[in-house]
């Protein structure tokens, strides 16, 4: 996710001069791991296995709360991480990176305030904050008050290969930005600067219906399936493409994205480039297009 305004968020994908950026997914693993362990590791751990108030848990994990509805577990600068990658993106573009549980934002790099984010399930802890006693624990909430399905996605929504992959994706926007001329930064001041908030879309969305479908968006989201392949390398072969966004709840929400605006031609090419893209990775799998159409729309449709 890119923050484009202070007043509404739109994922993000660019080009330069009119031609396709490099195609990449960056060396960043350890760093991944590194702000997972330091401020999701613990307070997931206890979120799944204890029986005290889940209130009680985040707080207990929590750096500063401002309110119920912004508890952050930490804040570092990008000069602390390692890798190679992001020590470069560092040099030319240094950010702060929060982490926690912000129910009015969304996980997203924000260049206008040199700023990542890094939240924890929003929608999950937003919907369980608000409508449910949160004085009970997140398990006795979840399985008194969701169904399977749902239960299983609540859990989805804060495994570690989930979190993981909201950490890569977006230090894959804020990396992808920096080495390669601002060109996330420019396109939002080009769309910032529209008289209208639908050319500003026009601009981001670069001729596609939605976002999602950007080429740099779907960058990002490789950044997620590589987390996802870590955890599940064993099983790979057997997984279709579908098999794998259904481990990840924010690619199943762009998977229905992709069924809301009802347009087949897109689809098929976000789901085909995704494919190519995974083969070129080298974690391709003989059953990757084992679907129809028919079958994402009844795996997705919400």
């Amino acid at each position: 996710m890119i923050y484009i305004k202070d007043s509404f968020y739109l994922e993000y994908s660019s080009s330069l001069n009119g031609t396709k950026l490099d195609e990449y997914t960056y060396r960043i693993q350890r760093d991944v791991d590194d702000i997972y362990k330091k401020y999701f590791k613990n307070v997931v751990h206890d979120l799944q296995t204890s029986d005290k108030p889940m209130m009680e848990i985040v707080k207990k994990h929590a750096q500063t709360v401002s309110s119920d509805s912004d508890i952050m577990f930490g804040k570092i600068s990008s000069s602390q991480l390692v890798s190679k990658d992001c020590k470069e993106a560092n040099s030319v573009n240094g950010v702060a990176i929060k982490c926690g549980i912000f129910l009015k934002r969304s996980s997203n790099y924000n260049p206008g305030n040199l700023m990542i984010t890094i939240n924890l399930a929003p929608s999950l802890f937003g919907y369980l904050f608000s409508y449910l006693d949160y004085k009970i624990s997140f398990m006795d909430a979840i399985e008194k008050n969701l169904n399977k399905s749902e239960q299983q996605r609540a859990l989805n929504d804060i495994s570690e290969n989930r979190v993981k992959g909201t950490i890569a994706h977006e230090l894959t926007h804020w990396i992808s930005d920096s080495l390669n001329n601002r060109h996330i930064t420019n396109m939002i001041k080009r769309a910032s600067a529209s008289e209208y908030q639908a050319m500003g879309k026009r601009i981001v969305t670069q001729g596609h219906i939605d976002v999602a479908a950007t080429d740099y968006e779907t960058n990002a989201q490789i950044a997620n399936i590589k987390q996802i392949y870590r955890k599940y390398k064993k099983d790979w072969k057997t997984f279709s493409l579908l098999d794998i966004i259904s481990l990840n709840v924010s690619l199943m929400a762009v998977a229905n994205v992709f069924i809301q605006h009802n347009n087949t031609s897109e689809t098929k090419g976000w789901l085909q480039y995704l494919m190519k893209r995974l083969e070129r990775e080298g974690i391709g799998s003989p059953k990757l297009g084992d679907f129809s159409m028919t079958d994402f729309r009844n795996r997705f449709a919400q």
